[in-house]
């Protein structure tokens, strides 16, 4: 976009400030002003004058230009048959866009025609062409940073400035760059599936206080913050490795260097100091784990070992080319041969095997834009295929060289790619990358939480089983103690039947005539004594029913309740409900942590204290902000529209269920839960002075049996009543209540408006 007229002088004078300071040993100042020194040549003030009545007139009839489209790509991600990992070419492209945007560079007055075509507006590149030509022509050839010219309106050269460093999680490290106008986060992930280099359009979910819980995170946060980001560096032709280089300055010689490996389970992040050795790392590689490279404290840091393969543009020609692959791809099919495969070798799997740098995404991309199927065998090609596949592999090539790439997206498929193959436009590379691996990331943290949530459960329900089974042993049957003191009754009853020496006395049952029980005696005691401890044994089994009968009913309530949190745990699915956010699939999942680490179910995780702090400020906001009978900030609940307009809202873990019932609802609303069975509350919102017509209570009770444990039956009982027929018992678990009064009525699980969406 053209920049606003009043703008326009500013600009020009920041140029002239700032080149006359950085450049030269005057101390001239603007010209005309009352601080500009007699010795300046009347050629720059009149020079500068007539520029600035130029731009000012440029700026007025310049076109706008739409700014470029940086919107993540669709919900498409998901359907892709592929997901992508960050390979060479993608981090070329990377590393070339942070030269180009984040690095500053020294550049002469030759050069300057080159620079000022970037994509600037056309008063700006004008102001810094004339305010280089006017010094020139004064004072001789200049020698400056073009990046103090051009930080100004963004583009090639900026001077960020390392204002934060914090690690967000296991391994993901975030860098906030203070530009001159703006602020910049970039994202350095080292994860084993969705490693990468991108930029954020703000600060990362968890910031503020999120690097007190990580050591790495701390020593970055020491070692860089103040530092400039001075140089972007490809150590190592064909290898998935970016150095960035951090300075006191743009033009001194590097002070730290962060090493950014982007090599699948083997990536990592490590920082050296400027003779290289390794000051802190993703990950510690000692003797044990490698025998090829260590990465330690206080070592000396050494790339990875080269990949096998030839480099892809070491063929002299296209035969030498087309027979490499054609040679890897037979080695392939020999190898899956050996291993019971019978699938003969494709392109893609001679491309990979055969050369360094090329990933299966790459090789798909150029067998897509040469209109060839990438799992053809490679003996298969036609002389026209072989052709059209090395012209694309040229043009990749001539890309790499000069630099030319372009950030697209695939609209269908949510592929990314960097050589411009598909048709959506993005703004960046760096930004593409952002979004897709952030949603990537977001959907393997959900999954990975999920997994260990369930996990947990899991145990905990095994744990309590043993711990009923084994007070049931110590505690006996509940009516044990009874049987005991009847057989001593009957004993004194029938001491004149006894003779010394017996070892059990048979006498008839009162309780059932006609058969006899059996009373073990001691042959060393007498009768009286033999009943006598028949009597103290009765009264300790009664002793132990009654301490070990509370301790089993708390152990089968703990089992109820995580027989409902793993009920919850199973429907929960990610993205699900209009309301629902990737934040907000991961806020639940957090509450349901919390809830089982503060019942001790589970041990707390490592960030579990700055959650812990997190969620208190959350929910102390959430107290001062909701009012009675408002669904206030909690997020997440599902939500579906009854035939007749009125809300449906269903809890989606126990919390969510607790506050559903005990806080949300109001007195006409319609509270229901599967009877009898785990299951999820779900509340009818009834405005006042409105009706419920069967027809919504039918549908909500559908829902009730939906998300329960009964989901399976073709009719499920379901308790219906009014939220002031509910209580909360004194110590209960988080959605456990008490129902006074009761309406029971029947719901199909599979007539439900959720299992007609497909909704877990």
């Amino acid at each position: 976009m053209t920049v606003p007229q009043p703008a326009l002088s500013q600009r020009v004078l920041r140029v002239w400030q700032r080149y006359r300071l950085l450049s030269g040993p005057c101390r001239q100042s603007w010209p005309g002003s009352s601080a500009a020194s007699a010795a300046t040549p009347s050629l720059v003030d009149q020079a500068f004058r007539r520029i600035h009545s130029q731009a000012l007139q440029q700026a007025q009839h310049a076109p706008a230009t739409a700014a470029p489209s940086t919107a993540p790509a669709g919900s498409h991600l998901a359907s892709s048959s592929h997901q992508q990992t960050l390979d060479y070419t993608t981090l070329a492209a990377v590393a070339h866009e942070l030269r180009q945007n984040y690095c500053p560079s020294k550049v002469g007055a030759a050069q300057v025609e080159a620079l000022t075509t970037c994509n600037h507006a056309q008063p700006a590149t004008t102001a810094v062409r004339a305010v280089l030509g006017i010094y020139q022509q004064t004072y001789g050839t200049p020698r400056v940073h073009y990046s103090y010219l051009a930080s100004p309106w963004g583009g090639a050269g900026r001077k960020p400035q390392v204002e934060q460093a914090l690690q967000v999680d296991d391994e993901t490290v975030v860098l906030k760059l203070r530009m001159l106008n703006s602020t910049a986060w970039l994202q350095l992930s080292w994860h084993s599936v969705t490693g990468h280099i991108a930029s954020l359009e703000g600060p990362p979910e968890r910031s503020g206080a999120a690097a007190e819980a990580y050591s790495f995170g701390a020593q970055l946060q020491a070692a860089l913050r103040g530092l400039v980001l001075s140089g972007v560096v490809l150590p190592a032709a064909w290898e998935r490795v970016l150095r960035l280089d951090f300075a006191t300055r743009p033009s001194d010689p590097p002070l730290q260097q962060l090493h950014c490996e982007v090599m699948g389970r083997y990536s990592n992040l490590v920082l050296t100091d400027g003779a290289g050795a390794v000051a802190a790392a993703g990950y510690q590689v000692g003797g044990k784990m490698s025998s090829l490279r260590h990465v330690q404290a206080g070592k000396q840091y050494q790339l990875p070992p080269p990949a096998p393969g030839i480099d892809p543009d070491s063929c002299r020609g296209q035969q030498e080319w087309q027979q490499t692959i054609m040679l890897a791809a037979a080695q392939q099919q020999q190898q899956r041969q050996a291993a019971s495969g019978h699938r003969q070798g494709s392109v893609l799997d001679g491309s990979v095997r055969a050369f360094r740098g090329v990933s299966p995404s790459l090789v798909r991309e150029l067998c897509c834009t040469a209109q060839i199927d990438p799992s053809i065998p490679a003996a298969e090609l036609s002389e026209g295929q072989w052709g059209a596949l090395y012209a694309q592999w040229q043009r990749w090539l001539a890309q790499l060289r000069s630099g030319d790439f372009s950030a697209t997206l695939c609209p269908r498929s949510g592929a990314y790619s960097v050589l411009g193959s598909y048709d959506r436009q993005e703004g960046s590379v760096l930004g593409m990358l952002g979004g897709y691996y952030s949603r990537l990331q977001a959907h393997g943290q959900f999954q990975q939480m999920k997994h260990r949530l369930e996990k947990a459960v899991s145990v905990a329900v095994q744990r309590l089983e043993k711990k009923v089974h084994s007070l049931q042993k110590q505690g006996g049957q509940s009516d044990k103690h009874l049987h005991t003191k009847k057989l001593a009754d009957l004993l004194m009853s029938n001491l004149h039947r006894c003779s010394p020496g017996m070892t059990s006395l048979e006498a008839e049952d009162w309780d059932s005539p006609g058969t006899t029980l059996t009373i073990p005696l001691d042959p060393l005691l007498p009768p009286v004594e033999c009943a006598e401890a028949l009597y103290r044994q009765a009264r300790k089994q009664r002793r132990a029913v009654d301490q070990v009968a509370p301790l089993i009913e708390e152990a089968r309530a703990q089992l109820d309740y995580l027989a409902e949190v793993e009920l919850l745990l199973g429907q929960l699915e990610e993205g699900e409900g209009a309301a629902a956010t990737a934040a907000g699939d991961m806020t639940v999942l957090r509450e349901v942590q919390a809830e089982l680490v503060s019942g001790g179910y589970m041990k707390a995780p490592p960030e579990a204290a700055l959650a812990a702090k997190v969620a208190s400020k959350a929910k102390r906001a959430q107290r001062r902000g909701a009012t009675g009978g408002s669904i206030g900030s909690m997020p997440g609940y599902r939500e579906y529209a009854s035939p007749s307009g009125l809300r449906v809202l269903i809890g989606r873990n126990s919390r969510q269920n607790d506050e559903l019932t005990m806080r949300v609802a109001n007195k006409g609303d319609v509270w229901m839960h599967a009877r009898g069975v785990p299951g999820a509350h779900v509340l009818l919102r009834v405005p006042d002075g409105r009706e419920v017509g069967d027809a919504d209570i039918r549908f909500a009770a559908d829902l009730a049996a939906w998300f329960s444990k009964a989901r399976s039956d073709g009719k499920v009982e379901v308790t219906s009543c009014s939220p002031a027929d509910i209580s909360k018992p004194k110590g209960a678990k988080p959605g456990q209540v008490l129902v006074k009064r009761e309406r029971v009525v029947v719901g199909r699980p599979h007539a439900s408006a959720a299992a007609g969406q497909g909704d877990d």
